[in-house]
């Protein structure tokens, strides 16, 4: 019974084209953006826990977003984000953003190809500082094989506090176009506590509908011990 589930999986995969904004990986991007006059729907849901003895450290994030390409090279995004603690238990909107994502040059005429990201979030409390954040992509395929390193760029503006400094850098394998495994390995490059992080991430498409899973967990003692993400895309 279970090699016939195996070979019907596999053959839904083979039969159905991979379209839109289909992501490796869950935490790092990709030199992509939404093809021109596209639209797609997405969804996450992230769970964090910060002390995995401690289960009232949980807390969940949902996002949903809505990503359309105004050109080739450049898209933009609305995000919806909502969460929920386990010590609380409330369930609230937290927060709107606003993205754009620009590709600098055409794929593969560099040794690696760059794109920028930038992101605006604006907090549903109002005496909550919006953040402007900034990232560097930079992405190269060998054959079968994705890199791809972001430079982020975070900072507070009505703080005086110092830019926020981290990283994301991932790397998968396309066994078939449908179906790519991964690792990812996030963390800070600023501030006094350095906080690392690193797991596996998996990428399935069929059709105009894909999902990336991925899981961290923490390699160092002042990161969460443990991040868990879904993402859902479905084009429009």
């Amino acid at each position: 019974m279970k090699k016939q589930l195996f070979l019907i999986f596999g053959l839904l995969l083979l039969t159905f084209s991979v379209n839109a904004d289909y992501r490796s990986y869950v935490w790092t991007y990709e030199f992509t953006t939404m093809p021109q006059g596209e639209t797609e729907l997405e969804i996450y849901s992230t769970l964090s826990l910060a002390d995995q003895t401690n289960k009232s450290s949980a807390k969940w994030e949902k996002k949903l977003e809505i990503e359309h390409g105004l050109t080739k090279w450049w898209d933009f995004s609305l995000y919806f984000v909502f969460s929920q603690s386990t010590s609380t238990g409330d369930f609230r909107f937290d927060k709107i953003q606003l993205r754009t994502r620009l590709k600098l040059i055409e794929k593969e005429s560099f040794f690696v190809d760059p794109l920028l990201y930038l992101e605006y979030k604006r907090p549903a409390d109002l005496t909550s500082s919006d953040v402007l954040e900034a990232k560097i992509i930079l992405a190269k395929d060998f054959k079968q094989f994705n890199s791809s390193f972001n430079l982020i760029f975070e900072k507070e503006l009505a703080t005086s506090k110092d830019i926020e400094i981290k990283y994301s850098l991932g790397t998968s394998y396309q066994y078939i176009p449908q179906l790519k495994f991964g690792l990812e390995l996030t963390g800070n490059l600023s501030g006094t506590d350095s906080q690392h992080q690193f797991g596996p991430t998996i990428a399935v498409a069929s059709g105009e509908l894909w999902t990336s899973f991925g899981v961290l967990w923490a390699l160092t003692d002042k990161a969460k011990d443990l991040q868990i993400r879904a993402i859902i895309g479905l084009l429009l």
